[in-house]
């Protein structure tokens, strides 16, 4: 007997609110078999879905309970592997996004999300290709998508790591310009590694992408391994990191000024506002000046960009005061168009993680000068949209939104 969409959903949420506190598998098998003695089959897969939200959801607030705290390349890395190992990717990604509910220190995931991308691709490597279309470039800032890339690296080293290669796995994502950007992103940070780290041996490696302008995304991952070495480090070629002040004096912005004026030199500008966050304690005026010593407007602004999207992040700036300060900062004594970039680029920053950074988009819009409340609303319905959040997610996202400004904060109907 078919049951009516009301009774569905009624038993659905009485089993679901019933059940938490089983065991775990009880509580699985349970739900599935009310559903089947209630003769519902027609709402078997619902059901079980609820049923292992339930399972996911008692996982993380397990591994909650044991890494909050430590880092997210210790205790909640080796636990989310685990999850992939005894289960699968999908559940541990359904996993972590409970567990960044409750933890927000683990929301900023980009490096997490390698290492569990990278258990994904060596628990099935010959579906590896599978992989990269289930994962979006918005997940941990494209750490899953650069994650899949090196663990399908060690496990076929007959596989040729040209500009030509990246060309044919990046082009698979044509209709997906964001994702075709990280691929080639992640292009750079490999070609350093195959390098052992020689810059200038490893940037002419980016010539020839298809179209040329990917090749700034590329020089971008060889000089965020530049500076960070996540590859370097984990492959055992550099054996340590030091990002201080006298690194980026003595060492980094030299760099950068050797390629002033070139696409590389604007590459490599876009990374000298993470570290003077790193230095400062997420200092907004401190990266600001950092930037200041960019020889152009273009390397100046493309590095108050990316230090403006880094800094947006960071647990503790999540009040009104903190937020709106950080354009404030930023762009103080600049032309109204530098605010209002500002804006657009932190905006965009949280559209790229967790879908609770969304409460800070709204809170920025709401509480940033007058002015700009409107086109900070149309910074979210774009942002939102182009990676993918549907109709109904934006209208849940804005649902609090003043009238004036709704329609803006959701975006293209």
């Amino acid at each position: 007997m078919v049951r009516t969409a009301k009774k569905k959903k009624n038993i659905v949420e009485i089993i679901h609110k019933t059940f938490p506190a089983l065991n775990i598998a009880l509580a699985a098998y349970l739900l599935l078999l009310v559903a089947k003695i209630a003769g519902i089959d027609v709402y078997l897969d619902t059901v079980k879905e609820r049923a292992v939200a339930v399972i996911e959801k008692q996982d993380a607030d397990h591994i909650v309970s044991e890494c909050k705290g430590q880092a997210l390349t210790g205790c909640y890395r080796d636990k989310l592997v685990n999850l992939i190992n005894k289960h699968n990717f999908s559940y541990a990604l359904k996993t972590l996004a409970f567990i960044q509910q409750e933890d927000p220190a683990t929301r900023p995931c980009h490096v997490l999300a390698h290492y569990m991308a990278r258990a994904a691709v060596a628990k099935h490597p010959q579906s590896w290709l599978e992989l990269l279309d289930v994962v979006k470039i918005s997940d941990c800032g494209g750490g899953f998508l650069h994650g899949i890339f090196e663990g399908y690296m060690g496990f076929d080293p007959s596989f040729e790591l040209t500009i030509n290669s990246a060309n044919t796995i990046c082009g698979r994502y044509k209709s997906d310009p964001e994702k075709i950007m990280s691929c080639y992103h992640w292009f750079g940070h490999v070609f350093m590694l195959d390098e052992r780290g020689n810059l200038e041996s490893s940037l002419p490696r980016c010539v020839g992408a298809i179209p040329q302008q990917y090749s700034f995304n590329c020089y971008d991952g060889v000089f965020m391994e530049f500076i960070y070495q996540p590859m370097l480090l984990d492959h055992g070629i550099s054996t340590s990191l030091n990002i201080s002040q006298e690194y980026i004096t003595n060492i980094l912005i030299p760099t950068c000024l050797k390629y002033a004026g070139t696409t590389e030199g604007v590459a490599c500008w876009t990374e000298v506002g993470e570290p003077h966050m790193n230095v400062s304690d997420f200092d907004p005026a401190y990266a600001r000046d950092g930037c200041k010593r960019a020889p152009s407007d273009k390397e100046r602004l493309v590095c108050y960009e990316k230090a403006e999207t880094i800094i947006a992040l960071q647990p503790k700036f999540s009040s009104p005061e903190l937020l709106v300060n950080v354009c404030e900062r930023f762009r103080e004594g600049e032309s109204e168009d530098g605010y209002r970039d500002c804006l657009r680029h932190m905006i965009g920053g949280f559209a790229h993680y967790p879908p609770d950074y969304a409460t800070r988009a709204i809170t920025l819009c709401t509480y940033t000068r007058a002015a700009y409340r409107m086109v900070c609303f149309q910074s979210v319905g774009n942002s939102y949209t182009s990676v993918g959040y549907s109709l109904q997610d934006r209208k849940r996202i804005c649902k609090d939104v003043e009238d004036e400004f709704k329609s803006a904060c959701v975006g293209p109907q």
